[in-house]
């Protein structure tokens, strides 16, 4: 049955089921674009002509019951709504819920079609079996695309809202290279330039024709890592911004394995070998001390040519990313040093990228909220470790669109579709390996809103105009100028403002949890996984952040991770954080959260610990500020404040205590905060006790003020 005739169909059916409480599947091919498959079907489905509602979108806690109450306060002809899947567990606690609430679906105040993917769909039928029994019928839907060219032709006005055509989107364009290996050795200096040289000339002359926004060097500058190679790296990209007119502001570079001085190496450790060494090397300031002395040429000189500030790949999490704003597009780029243990061509499965500094760079991302993410690196993913290689994978298809990279000397494109998302992944050939052999780069536009990347590939050809078009890489593209344009998975992004306190929460439970209950997790994650990485307790904690009904079902009720939720599901405008008063109000207001939520789950006080007293009044920060939320971040010289808020610059201390005996005195607290704000730098500190012998009347804040050292106003806050 074509698409056409099974939605004809569906328009017969849902007329004759007016007023009567029916149950219709439609499903879409996958959960990407679902929003707009919705906004489709409802204009196909109101061109029959049906009154049709939309519901919109629903979570795993919304299931028949709640879609009755809806419908009977909705006077329709037909509803439609939609489940999106944020995670395998979630469509789990779905598939519960309406096998649980399935007798309801007799109290549906009319016809209700539920749209799915199909990916849900399959979840749906395996774990929800009696539900299905009550599905009158399920049609097949296909992707946003074909079903905006189908709506015309079943009678939907050009002019409705799914359909406009949206105003063509001017394209950033970038240019991407890799492994230049530049060595200033006398013969080999006439090869690479000439190699080099002609691929500025053919940069000049494309310039009008294809004005580059953005440059991406992805690793092996130089061949040694000595100071006199990376005079001529500094020299070639000069002369590369020059030609292209890209300014050294949206130059981008990280290093690869032969950016490494390997003589200042030689007697460090190769690689980690557990996750307590990983986090530590990753987390604290002082573990990476040692292994950047290797870089010291690399990060000089760059430094000198990019000016300070700039991440070079070897900053760590939220500092990594840089974001650039051009003609309304916000992108950010994350640069990841995979070099940190480069030592010799025995790299493969000894390098780390840091889980903890990938997941924080991509909580930037999120914060940022930007509308398209870059991520740079060296190697392909099967260099790293295998205890975080699996990880880092998942976190790239959940945060970046696309990944570019080199190390190997020949193009790749690869396309990564998953539940969580995906991206596009395109390692670069060697810029310069010699003349004999074959040179190349890419050029490429992101369109950000049409969530495309379209890839030209140039190569060496020596001869009077050596860059030329490679028609080699894509060859069944004659027909678009042998270019490829890939479409890039849609995702969401989390802001971690919420996300940071419910993950230290969920772990604080789980490391809580007896081991028999530990184990019951694993088992239920495996089952819907199928299978686990090579670390199944982070797999397992993955999966607890994503789904309350697992955490319930395998941890029980915790206090810190119910009040957490019950925090986050609150709905506040956010405030941005410009002066001390400003702070004080705003903890102030934080803290008041904290008591109403947990007064009303009947949490007694003395239930809270220190650490779960910060974790939740973080989770109230986080939803108050329009900033990022950190939990003890860890700050050089060993010093972890409880909770920071914001970046850069503008950023404020708050310690946490539950009485105000764990503070005496109170100044030398306020010393403790000053030590803070001076090594971040921040500009606000406060101490908040969140109950204490000091609070006169139940709900009346008392309020003081201390001061640092240095003069700087501290609040505490007694509640």
């Amino acid at each position: 049955m074509s698409v056409e005739t099974s939605l004809g169909e569906l328009r017969a059916r849902l007329s004759l089921a007016e007023g009567s409480p029916t149950l219709l599947l439609a499903v879409a091919p996958s959960d990407a674009g679902l929003d707009e498959v919705r906004a489709l079907l409802v204009e196909v489905l109101r061109a029959a002509p049906l009154t049709v509602a939309d519901l919109g979108p629903c979570d795993s806690r919304t299931g028949p019951a709640r879609w009755a109450d809806r419908t009977k306060q909705r006077d329709a002809q037909a509803y439609v709504l939609a489940f999106v899947s944020s995670a395998p567990l979630e469509t789990r606690a779905f598939a519960q819920l309406l096998n649980a609430e399935r007798v309801l679906l007799r109290e549906l105040g009319g016809p209700v079609v539920l749209l799915v993917s199909q990916p849900t769909e399959q979840m749906l039928r395996r774990y929800a079996h009696d539900f299905f029994t009550w599905v009158a019928q399920a049609y097949a839907l296909p992707e946003p695309r074909q079903l905006r060219s189908l709506a015309p032709r079943l009678g939907v006005a050009a002019a409705a809202p799914a359909c406009v055509e949206q105003p063509v989107e001017e394209p950033l364009r970038f240019l991407h290279l890799s492994d230049l290996h530049l060595r200033p050795d006398r013969v080999e200096r006439y090869d690479q330039d000439r190699v080099l040289r002609g691929l500025l000339d053919y940069l000049e002359r494309d310039r009008e024709a294809f004005p580059l926004d953005l440059v991406f060097v992805t690793g092996d500058l130089a061949h040694g890592g000595r100071p006199e190679e990376y005079a001529l790296v500094v020299d070639l990209l000069e002369r590369l911004c020059t030609v292209t007119g890209v300014p050294v502001e949206r130059l981008f570079v990280v290093p690869g394995n032969h950016d490494v001085d390997r003589n200042a190496g030689q007697w460090l450790l190769r690689t980690l070998g557990d996750d307590r060494r990983a986090i530590a090397f990753f987390a604290e300031p002082d573990g990476r001390r040692q292994h950047q002395q290797k870089l010291v040429a690399y990060e000089q000189s760059m430094r000198a040519l990019l000016g300070p500030g700039r991440s070079l790949g070897l900053e760590m999490g939220a500092d990594a990313v840089e974001l650039v704003e051009l003609r309304g597009t916000r992108l950010a780029v994350a640069s990841f040093n995979s070099a940190w243990f480069s030592q010799d061509d025995g790299d493969w499965g000894k390098l780390w990228l840091g889980e903890p500094n990938v997941e924080r760079a991509l909580d930037r991302i999120a914060d940022e909220e930007a509308a398209f993410a870059v991520a740079l690196l060296h190697p392909p993913f099967e260099y790293l470790h295998e205890l975080e290689r699996d990880l880092v994978e998942r976190w790239f298809e959940r945060g970046v669109d696309l990944v570019l990279r080199g190390h190997l000397h020949s193009n790749r494109t690869r396309f990564v579709a998953t539940q969580r998302g995906g991206y596009v992944e395109v390692a670069a050939p060697a810029a310069y390996q010699g003349s004999q052999w074959g040179n190349g780069c890419f050029m490429g536009e992101i369109r950000a809103r049409a969530r495309t990347v379209r890839l030209r590939p140039l190569r060496f050809a020596s001869g009077p105009d050596p860059w030329v078009l490679d028609t080699t890489v894509f060859p069944d593209d004659a027909a678009d100028g042998h270019c490829r344009t890939f479409a890039v998975p849609a995702k969401r992004r989390e802001r971690s403002g919420v996300s940071v306190p419910r993950r230290a929460a969920v772990e604080a439970a789980y490391k809580k949890a007896s081991v028999q209950q530990q184990e019951r997790a694993v088992r239920a994650v495996r089952e819907v996984r199928k299978s686990l990485s090579s670390r199944p307790e982070q797999d397992t904690l993955y999966e607890l952040k994503a789904s309350p009904s697992l955490r319930q079902e395998v941890l029980g009720q915790d206090d810190g991770v119910a009040l957490v939720d019950a925090i986050e599901r609150t709905e506040h405008p956010r405030t941005e954080i410009t002066d001390f008063e400003g702070f004080k109000d705003v903890l102030l207001r934080a803290c008041r959260l904290v008591r109403t939520e947990r007064e009303a789950l009947g949490i007694p006080q003395d239930r809270l610990t220190e650490r779960s007293a910060a974790v939740v009044l973080a989770a109230a920060l986080g939803v108050l500020v329009d900033a990022p939320i950190e939990l003890e971040p860890r700050l050089e010289g060993g010093l972890r404040p409880d909770i920071v808020i914001g970046r850069g610059d503008a950023r404020d201390v708050v310690e946490v205590a539950v009485h105000r005996s764990s503070f005496a005195p109170l100044s030398g607290q306020a010393h403790r905060i000053g030590e803070y704000l001076q090594r971040l730098p921040g500009r606000f500190g406060a101490l908040a006790i969140l109950e204490g012998s000091g609070a006169q009347t139940p709900g009346r804040p008392e309020i003081q003020q201390e001061t640092t050292s240095a003069g700087r106003p501290v609040v505490v806050l007694i509640l």
